[in-house]
């Protein structure tokens, strides 16, 4: 079985390589390539880390990819698909416009809510919000089922979830970065945190809490700006 997947606007393997947020992603693909075969429309990258990729020409804009300008996405494929999955909400109207141009069934993966995150980002946000969501609606509309990572977005978008076919998948843990269990009796660390250190993320709630903690790891790109001292930082690993 065929598919494509299509990557967040703006991202792809490469971005994530650099950010270190790769590794999951290529072991979830080399999964997958077991089963399906999957081609991911990326918007970066001189080679793709994933060997079968559609990959943005430099002189088209992602925004003019993401529109599929000139055909510029549809002409790599023919008509031998079975689906079209986005990853996410932001750039998903690419899975739409390729659903009407080869009347294949779309389905998109809900992660997080694009509209949450801008009205947490500034005021700007704030008043746009009702735009974002209507545009998350109208998508969830267009789209023939959809993938939520969380009860918490089933539940965010429930009224229409009731005329849609969905399921629940939340983010996979790999077993390869589950170590096996030690009984501590005297922690080097007080604390370890990893993750992105952005504000959607919680970056300022976690500045407040430890702020009154020394002795911690914080792992996740730009923790060095955080304004908390004593604790070591580490951009990635």
């Amino acid at each position: 079985m065929k598919f494509i997947e299509i990557f967040l606007l703006g991202s792809s393997l490469e971005k994530l390589n650099k950010i270190g947020s790769d590794s999951r992603e290529s072991i979830y693909y080399n999964k997958f390539k077991k089963k399906m075969q999957p081609t991911i429309i990326e918007y970066s990258g001189t080679k793709s880390l994933s060997n079968n990729s559609i990959i943005k020409p430099k002189n088209i804009s992602n925004i003019k990819f993401s529109l599929d300008y000139r055909n510029c996405v549809s002409k790599n494929f023919n008509n031998d698909f079975n689906f079209i999955r986005a990853k996410q909400i932001l750039g998903s109207w690419l899975g739409i416009i390729l659903k009407f141009k080869f009347k294949k069934p779309f389905f998109l993966r809900i992660g997080y809510s694009y509209a949450n995150v801008k009205f947490h980002e500034n005021f700007l946000g704030k008043l746009l919000y009702p735009i974002y969501t209507i545009f998350e609606y109208c998508t969830i509309i267009l789209s023939d089922g959809i993938i939520f990572s969380s009860q918490t977005l089933k539940n965010k978008y429930r009224f229409l979830a009731k005329f849609k076919k969905y399921v629940i998948i939340p983010n996979p843990v790999i077993n390869d970065f589950i170590p096996s269990y030690k009984k501590f009796t005297n922690r080097k660390y007080n604390f370890i945190y990893v993750g992105r250190v952005i504000r959607v993320k919680g970056s300022d709630r976690l500045e407040n809490i430890i702020s009154e903690l020394n002795n911690g790891v914080v792992i996740g790109h730009k923790s060095n700006k955080l304004n908390v001292s004593k604790n070591i930082y580490i951009d990635r690993v």
